[in-house]
């Protein structure tokens, strides 16, 4: 018998429609359609590197409360810039944190807070 051993982890979001929610993830984040399910399509993941996002349609959920993700990539300064150029609504700037970590936080259209962050020396 082999040992357990865990491959991966994709956090699934809510959104009020995936398809629009992809068109964000792709056009503002570089993220690429893994696959879809449902007409309407009603969940899908967008993939980039070795990440992985489902989108999860709310389907009228009320009370839903917005997911929160933090992403650790390398080069996230030229990311920044490319979020920035993008028009992604960025709450909190790209800075060096007093935990030693590099990161910043954008939310998308459902309100999901999605940061990204990279070790503080690079």
């Amino acid at each position: 018998m082999s040992a357990t051993r865990f491959r991966s982890v994709s956090p699934i979001l809510t959104v009020s429609n995936v398809d629009a929610a992809i068109a964000f993830y792709e056009s503002v984040m570089g993220f690429q359609t893994g696959w879809k399910w449902g007409t309407p399509t009603t969940v899908a993941s967008v993939c980039r590197d070795g990440v992985e996002l489902m989108l999860e349609s709310a389907q009228g959920a009320a009370g839903r409360v917005p997911s929160r993700i933090y992403i650790v990539l390398s080069g996230l300064d030229s990311y920044y810039a490319q979020l920035v150029a993008a028009g992604a609504n960025i709450t909190v700037a790209l800075a060096v944190r007093d935990y030693g970590m590099k990161d910043c936080r954008i939310v998308d259209p459902d309100g999901n807070e999605i940061s990204f962050g990279e070790s503080g020396d690079g």
